[in-house]
């Protein structure tokens, strides 16, 4: 998948995440507001586009990942 796509998946993904607010938490799959913005970076990693990685991983808080697994790999940047 080109970046391009991979990145209007990630959009449609927080979009759905901002609509849900900022203390929706789906208790399954961790799917919220600040693992969405994780997955930004791992985006900015996995495309080899190191200037988006560092970036996305400045625009929020790591402690308000909620998932002690999620956050530990996060903060293993």
């Amino acid at each position: 998948m080109a970046a391009g796509g991979a990145w209007a998946h990630w959009e449609r993904a927080e979009a759905i995440a901002r609509q849900r607010g900022p203390t929706y938490r789906h208790m399954q799959s961790s799917f919220s507001l600040p693992v969405i913005s994780a997955h930004a970076v791992t985006l900015g990693v996995e495309l080899q586009r190191p200037g988006e990685a560092p970036r996305a991983a400045d625009s929020f808080e790591p402690t308000d990942i909620a998932s002690v697994p999620r956050r530990s790999r996060h903060l293993m940047r």
